[in-house]
Formats: C-alpha cells, structure tokens, sequence
C-alpha cells in the first residue's frame, strides 16, 4: 500500500512474523520512529511517511494488529505534527517530530469514520460520536 498525502507518501511493510517486521523497523534510517509496545495480534506492520521529494523518512511507526493492514485508518496533520491512527480498539495521537504517543483513546465500538476540520477531529463510532481536540483531549 503506497498512499501520498500533504507531500508525504505513506509506505508500508507487513507480515505474519513478528520477528521479520522488528528487523525492517530497525533497519530503517530514521531517528523519529516509535514501535507501539502495547498492540497484540497476528498482522505486524511497519509505516513509514516519507518525503515526495527528498524521499527522506520523516517518521516511522511499527505495531500489531488484529486488523489487517489495508484497512487501517489514519490522518497525517503536517502543519500540526501530527498522526493520528487507529490500532484495533484505540486511537494514536503521535508527534511526528518527537515519536512519541501523545494521548490514546479507547474506541468501544467500531469506528465508522474520522474527519478533521479547524482543530478539532470527529471520531464517528457506530454506537458514539466524539469531537477531539488534535491533543488527544475529547471535548464532546
């Protein structure tokens, strides 16, 4: 899967052996990555969000799965340092430039849908409707 998005084009490894997805994590040159230590399943995948022009990594992110790498849902918010992913029941809020989590918000239902506009992201569940602040701070 290769997305481009703000410039930056999202690249993505993954495999049924965890072992094999550690070394690619590794391997990569990249001093703003974060592997999510806390994430349990049968689908490793690593993402890397490199630069169009320079195809230079500006960050790399690695973790388990119960859910299958094509239908993972995630924002890039550039202009905010920002990534925003969700990981079976919980959503990442990532600085791109520290590669660290910021905040993590548990989903209870399954996510339909995420839309940012001015700040603030709508998480659509199908049981619940959240308004997030870029923070990771719910403010509805």
């Amino acid at each position: 899967m290769i997305i481009n998005c703000d410039n930056i084009i999202i690249e993505s490894f993954s495999s049924e052996r965890y072992s094999e997805v550690q070394t690619y994590f590794f391997n990569q040159k990249s001093t703003n990555k974060i592997y999510l230590q806390d994430t349990y399943g049968d689908n490793h995948c690593v993402l890397k969000l490199v630069d169009s022009l320079s195809k230079r990594i500006k960050f790399c992110i690695g973790f388990s799965s119960e859910t299958h790498p094509s239908k993972l849902n995630l924002i890039v918010l550039g202009q905010y340092d920002r990534l925003i992913i969700e990981v079976d029941k919980f959503l990442y809020f990532i600085s791109l430039s520290k590669g660290d989590v910021i905040s993590k918000i548990e989903l209870f239902t399954p996510l339909i849908g995420l839309h940012y506009k001015k700040e603030k992201l709508l998480v659509l569940e199908e049981a619940e409707l959240k308004v997030v602040n870029i923070n990771g701070i719910v403010n509805k």
